[in-house]
């Protein structure tokens, strides 16, 4: 949760169903899934009826392997009596990771379940969503040409649409393989990527649900490449100062620019680490400066902390950890869609004679 949602959530104020809404959205694009459906809670305990707040509760439960809770949120609800597509395609949402959580016949049997309930919506709403998810369902339960048909008709479909949304190039990709159509697909993707605008979760959807295409006609998932979600970066180092030999003051701007190198040469999308005076700093600097969303873990009290790691190293040391403190998230909680995760640690100063 960032710290303006945080603290507009501890003032006394209710909101509108739109503004909690919203505060969902926001997180659940970071792919902070547990957060969005906690929202979604406090939104239903002010506008228990809305249906907007029911539906991304679900969701959010369905996105995170809470399947079972889904369904009987769903029922509980009474979502079922929506007639709204992405509400509707909630219940063949839910069916179908109860197929894709068996193995076997039991798989097969459940997928072509939730694709004849993604049908029904289809045929109802003649939406592109519904119509792949059938598709895709049709492949998994051991159909192939009923899929690779439904994928025909998606396509004739976009192509009328004219839309130009990640969701629309996603859905070409991934209509594109079930046809085998691995060079198509990967444009496809290559436009989704430009398309996505940070919206990690739908990220992640994507892939799962390419990835179970590739392995079922065989097709090298790297062509899911253009996809790759955010890197999660840790970032440590030695204080400037300490023991003898390990960082010199004098070593600073040298080490400051090497890690503006590395950081400027792939900025990663999340940093965890802490603030010690020094390497640390360093790199919450050159990490805030890139555009990457720095989260800050001290293992004590900040009073504590600033005391042992670095009002030693001198006054300009602190007010340099109140600047990046200032800056960063403040409650850190690890996205969910990490695709790499690295750990930056200066070396650079540790190498110093």
């Amino acid at each position: 949760m960032t710290e303006s949602t945080h603290r507009t959530l501890t003032e006394s104020q209710p909101h509108s169903a739109a503004w909690w809404l919203e505060a969902v959205r926001r997180e659940e694009r970071r792919g902070e899934l547990l957060t969005a459906f906690d929202l979604s809670e406090r939104g239903l305990t002010e506008h228990p009826d809305d249906l907007a707040l029911k539906h991304r509760a679900v969701l959010e439960l369905a996105r995170t392997g809470a399947t079972e809770e889904a369904a009987r949120r769903f029922d509980e609800y009474g979502l079922e009596q929506s007639i709204d597509e992405d509400i509707a395609a909630l219940r063949a949402r839910i069916a179908k990771d109860a197929a894709l959580a068996r193995e076997g016949g039991e798989r097969v049997s459940l997928a072509c379940r939730a694709a004849e309930l993604y049908g029904a919506i289809f045929k109802r709403t003649g939406g592109y969503y519904p119509a792949v998810n059938a598709a895709t369902l049709w492949l998994v339960g051991g159909e192939p040409a009923r899929a690779r048909s439904l994928a025909d008709l998606v396509l004739d479909l976009l192509k009328t649409g004219g839309e130009r949304s990640y969701w629309a190039a996603a859905t070409e990709a991934e209509a594109r393989l079930l046809r085998g159509e691995e060079t198509a697909a990967g444009r496809a993707l290559e436009r989704a990527a430009m398309l996505h605008d940070r919206d990690f979760a739908a990220l992640a959807t994507t892939r799962r649900q390419l990835r179970m295409i590739c392995e079922v006609n065989g097709i090298d998932p790297m062509v899911l490449g253009p996809l790759a979600g955010p890197t999660v970066v840790h970032f440590c180092g030695h204080r400037i100062d300490g023991p003898p030999g390990r960082f010199p003051p004098e070593a600073e701007t040298a080490v400051a620019l090497r890690i503006e190198e590395v950081v400027t040469r792939d900025p990663p999308g999340y940093a965890y680490g802490s603030l010690a005076s020094g390497a640390d700093i360093l790199w919450a600097e050159a990490l805030l400066a890139s555009g990457t969303e720095v989260h800050v873990v001290l293992p004590c009290t900040r009073e504590e902390f600033i005391e042992a790691s670095v009002a030693p190293s001198g006054r300009g040391w602190v007010e340099r950890f109140d600047r990046c403190i200032a800056q960063a998230a403040r409650f850190p909680s690890p996205p969910t869609t990490p695709i790499a995760e690295t750990s930056y640690c200066s070396d650079t100063a540790a190498s110093w004679p």
